[in-house]
């Protein structure tokens, strides 16, 4: 099967730590062949502050992560685990988190 990209919703805000919970959660699975690029898309945005110029990374899509993978079962259910417990945490503070 030929890996394809898809679109991984996650909170405003945490895409950077969704993506590298994803590379970890991939290669603790040890299934780094069924993924390709995870992507967290930004863009180098020129602003004025101060008087000075600034160069800021800003969020393309905010919210989404872009993951290249093989669409099988077990690819799926490490993805989707990951996103299921990053938010358990976030709704439940840090003594659930610590548990895992």
């Amino acid at each position: 099967m030929a890996k394809q990209w898809y679109i991984v919703h996650t909170y405003s805000g945490f895409e950077r730590k969704v993506a590298e919970s994803l590379r970890s959660r991939i290669q603790a699975f040890g299934v780094e062949e069924e993924f390709g690029e995870i992507i967290v898309p930004t863009e180098d945005v020129v602003e004025m502050k101060g008087g000075k110029r600034v160069t800021s990374s800003k969020m393309t899509f905010p919210g989404y992560v872009l993951v290249e993978m093989d669409m099988t079962d077990r690819a799926w259910h490490i993805v989707i685990a990951r996103i299921v417990t990053d938010r358990l945490a976030q709704a439940l503070g840090q003594s659930f988190k610590d548990r895992f």
